[in-house]
């Protein structure tokens, strides 16, 4: 009878760690996907480098917000102490070495660069992706539906 309970124990524990993990780990991967293909164009002139910008907020914002899920694992803060918390620091600095290695990564392949700005707007958009998400969980809509979107 014991085995079975360690046995349940250890398969509540791996369906943990993939129900909070696999996110995170599956972004990183698309997004090194991404990164390795050359010559990728979004759109034309002006407008392809604010789409590509704006990209690159948005896909290490959410990237950012799934590793501060993944480490949190449900616990509640507000926007008030969101910047206390080891968890917003430890999932800030998951995703700017993410960042980091996914610019270092484009300087390997042909026709993408490495850009350190890119690196800064990849920074602000993980400041900006954590901070929506606390904000929207923290508030009276995210609190009632926060069960069935985020966890």
């Amino acid at each position: 009878m014991r085995r079975y309970k360690n046995i349940t124990i250890m398969i509540g524990k791996i369906t943990t760690f993939i129900y909070f993990w696999f996110p995170p780990l599956l972004l990183c991967a698309v997004i090194f996907a991404f990164s390795a293909t050359p010559n990728m164009v979004i759109s034309t002139g002006t407008n392809d480098f604010i789409l590509r910008k704006l990209v690159h907020m948005f896909e290490f914002g959410l990237l950012a917000v799934l590793f501060y899920r993944a480490i949190s694992r449900g616990t509640r803060f507000t926007l008030r102490t969101i910047f206390l918390t080891r968890t917003f620091w430890l999932a800030f600095l998951l995703t700017l070495l993410y960042a980091a290695s996914d610019e270092y990564h484009q300087t390997f392949v042909a026709t993408r660069v490495g850009n350190p700005t890119d690196f800064f707007i990849d920074s602000v958009g993980m400041i900006i992706g954590i901070v929506l998400y606390i904000g929207v969980i923290s508030s009276s809509w995210g609190r009632k539906w926060k069960s069935f979107l985020f966890h």
